[in-house]
Order: structure tokens, then sequence, then C-alpha cells
């Protein structure tokens, strides 16, 4: 029999319990107590799971037969689970909209959201799926949403933060796993924010009249609140957080593609990593190591199965998300994340939240113009790059930038050269003790492309 594994966090909702079982990588199970079960009786009877289903906004489950009297519902995995404090502004904003517009829909149907943390939402590629199937509770009229300081908390101000101040937004939220407080978060907002009046309707007014309340009894404010002024509520909300926009900056890395390369090497680079690949990862996992805008992303996407690309510049992956919304790439999975500060096991005990070396596994990865950086920028040593790679794929083409490369001068213009072990001979055999190398490309500007796979002591 398989031994049952409960999710680390699911231990902060009464209303389910959320497990998997040993060796079963495919499917997500969610035990329901007692005491839910009326509301998700009503949740699946009213019609309100088919139509979010439909809508592509929640996960699709089925019920199993339990012999206790319980319902257990079963779920897919989703491939590479991205967490908040990893999204870029748009996938922020996205989960926020879905959260709504699943509200909204929640309402029609006689209920509501008892919950809105951002950890509700998971990226399945492009798209942003409700996957929390115990969220969904009775509507009470005269109740007001309670989850509402929840969603300023955990996707307006975090929006608003990450709008102004990009990845620091992040990792305001990375301290603060249940919502940065109002009275953290707002402080932190630059003045103009609150010349917009939505800001000060939604966040600093709500704030200031919850204080104002806090002590007394809400029943004289109940009266207002029924389905048609939640509706409208919601309504507002949405159409307010959809125009919060980040304004069009180019970064050190986003026009990379467009500005900083030669044309003539990247044709080449493209051409010889098209054939490697080939048609031998259909069925595979590419790991996209510092994917700046996507470009290998994108011309790889329909020869392997999943690609899970991620760089430490937002706008830049934002930029990829973008694009694959528009074009419908849905096999592309991105994030924003510094591999030399790689997001921690976050939560109680450490536990709740797996680190990103935890989840980042795949087939293959792809490391391009990447290690001159980490060398060079963060005197990360080749032994310890090898380590890391081997940790999470089994093969690797990894590009070698040569010392007197102009971008490699240019990094060390403001610094002293202390880096005599930076030099191809050492790279190979530092990649040599975790990998075999089974092909090699050297480019016209003395760049050099390897392809490794994990030696056998190593799978």
């Amino acid at each position: 029999m398989k031994r049952r594994i409960n999710h680390y966090a699911s231990f902060k909702d009464p209303a389910a319990k959320v497990f998997n079982f040993e060796s079963d990588e495919e499917n997500i199970f969610r035990e329901l107590a007692p005491s839910y079960l009326s509301h998700f009786h009503h949740f699946k009877s009213s019609g309100l799971a088919g139509e979010l289903i439909n809508k592509n906004f929640l996960i699709p489950f089925e019920e199993l037969p339990d012999l206790n009297g319980t319902i257990i519902l079963k779920a897919r995995k989703i491939h590479f689970v991205s967490f908040p404090y990893e999204w870029t502004f748009n996938q922020w904003k996205d989960a926020a909209l879905l959260t709504l517009k699943i509200q909204y829909q929640a309402l029609k149907y006689g209920m509501t959201l008892k919950d809105a943390t951002a950890f509700n939402v998971v990226f399945d590629g492009n798209k942003p799926l409700f996957v929390d199937l115990s969220s969904f509770e009775i509507f009470k009229p005269g109740e007001p949403w309670k989850a509402f300081k929840q969603f300023t908390e955990n996707f307006y101000l975090p929006i608003l933060l990450v709008k102004y101040f990009n990845t620091i937004g992040n990792d305001i939220y990375l301290n603060n796993m249940n919502g940065i407080p109002l009275s953290k978060g707002m402080p932190l907002l630059p003045v103009k924010a609150f010349f917009n009046l939505n800001t000060i309707l939604f966040i600093a007014l709500p704030e200031k009249i919850r204080s104002k309340i806090k002590d007394k009894q809400p029943k004289k404010y109940s009266k207002q609140f029924t389905v048609k002024s939640s509706l409208q509520f919601a309504d507002k909300l949405f159409s307010n957080i959809n125009k919060i926009s980040q304004s069009k900056k180019q970064t050190k890395w986003n026009d990379y593609y467009d500005k900083n390369i030669d044309k003539v090497y990247l044709d080449e680079k493209e051409k010889i990593i098209k054939k490697w690949i080939g048609r031998n990862y259909t069925e595979k996992t590419l790991l996209d190591f510092g994917c700046n805008t996507g470009h290998f992303s994108k011309l790889l996407a329909a020869d392997v199965e999943k690609i899970i690309a991620f760089d430490e510049d937002s706008r830049s992956v934002d930029e990829l998300y973008e694009h694959c919304k528009k074009n419908k790439i849905n096999n592309i999975f991105c994030f924003t994340a510094n591999l030399c500060q790689p997001t921690p096991a976050t939560g109680w005990n450490n536990q709740e939240r797996p680190a990103l070396q935890e989840r980042l596994r795949g087939d293959i990865g792809l490391a391009l113009a990447l290690t001159h950086h980490l060398s060079i920028s963060n005197y990360i040593p080749f032994i310890l790059m090898a380590g890391m790679f081997a940790n999470a794929c089994n093969e690797l083409i990894i590009e070698f930038v040569p010392k007197e490369d102009e971008k490699v001068q240019l990094l060390l213009s403001d610094r002293e050269d202390i880096f005599d072990w930076y030099n191809l001979t050492n790279f190979t055999d530092s990649f040599k003790t975790r990998f075999k190398l089974i092909k090699e490309h050297t480019f016209s500007n003395k760049r050099v492309l390897l392809h490794l796979i994990k030696r056998k002591d190593e799978q």
C-alpha cells in the first residue's frame, strides 16, 4: 500500500487536508472535512465547479469514493510550481484578476471565496489556475467579503510594490507569506501611488475604517452587503487592478538580443543548438538557466515537452511571459529568480514551500552566456557550478565565454582580476567531474559550446 504524504502547508485550512501518495508524481489529493461538505455539495450541485472548469479558471478534479464517508478529490499535479515571490509583474496581475473573476462567478452561484491568498493560484505554463478546491463557501447575505483584506495584502499591495520596485516587492512578500500587512506595506509606497483615487478607496481608506470598527459590532454595516452589491464591488476591484500597469523600461538585459549581440554568432548558435536538440527531446523537460527574454526557449518550444525558464531580470522574463500568452505557447513555465541567491525553503519549520533547488528538475539544461556572470560577478568556482547543474539535470548544453571576450572584459573593468583559474581547460576539467563531454563547438568569436551528459556514477 502506498504511503500517504501530507502537504506541509495543509494544516492551515481546517476544511481540507492536501496530500499525495509516495511515488505518485502525477496527482495530488484533497480530503474534505465533514464540516465543509455542505459547502462542497453546493459548489458542485449549483454548477459553479463545472462553470469554473469550463472557463479554465479552476483545476479539473474528480471525486474518489472513501470508506470512511469522507470525500477525497483528485487533481493532476502541475508540472512545475513557481511561488508568488517568483512572479513577474504581469503574472501577479493575472493571478489577481483570476481570483476576482472566480469571486464574481462564485457570487452568481450563491457562493464566495473564504480566502484570497496568492498561493491559491498556480501557473500552468502561461495560464493561471485556481487550485484550492476548498476555498468556496455559501454566501451569507449581509456579510462583507471577509477575504478582502487578505486580497489587498496578498495581491493589491504586492502588485503596487512590484510595479514600482520590481523584485524588491517579491522580496517583501517572501518575508510576509500570509500577506504584506497594510501597516507595513503602505509606508513603502511612493507618494505618487496615493495620487490614484483607487489606491485610497481600496487600500488606505478601508484600512482606516477597519481600525475604527475593529471592536464594534458590524451588524449596522451589514444591510449593504447583498449579492448585487458584492458583485458590483468585485467588478470595480477587477477594473481597478486591470488598469494598473508597469512603465515600459529598458533594463540592462531586456534588449540584449536586439542591440548587444552579433547577428552572425547568434545565427550560428541557433543552428547548432537546434541540431543538437533535434527530435530527441520531444518528451523531455528543458531548463533554461538565465533565459533573458526567452530567445532560445521560444526557439526550442516545439522540440521539447516542457521548458522551465527563469532569469534574475524580471522585466525580461515578463516579456517572455507576455509573448507566450500572445502566441499561445503553453509549455514554457517562466518565473524570476537569482541563481546565486535562489529562493529558499520557507514557512513553518522551512517546510511549507520548498526551495528552488528542490523544485528545479529537468532532463536537459541550457546555460548560454551565463557562466562568466556566475564566475566574474559572483565569484562562483566552476567546480561548484558543475555540482549545481548536475543536481538539476542529466544533460547540459553550456557555453564558455573566454576571458578576452569583450563581455568578460566589461565585467572585469570595475574589479581586480583575481580569476587566474578562469580558462577553458579548468572549466572543462571541472565539469568532467560530474559530466561526460559528448559534443563541442567553437564559434568564430572563440566562445565554446559544450554538450555534456551526467556520468553514470552520478545518475
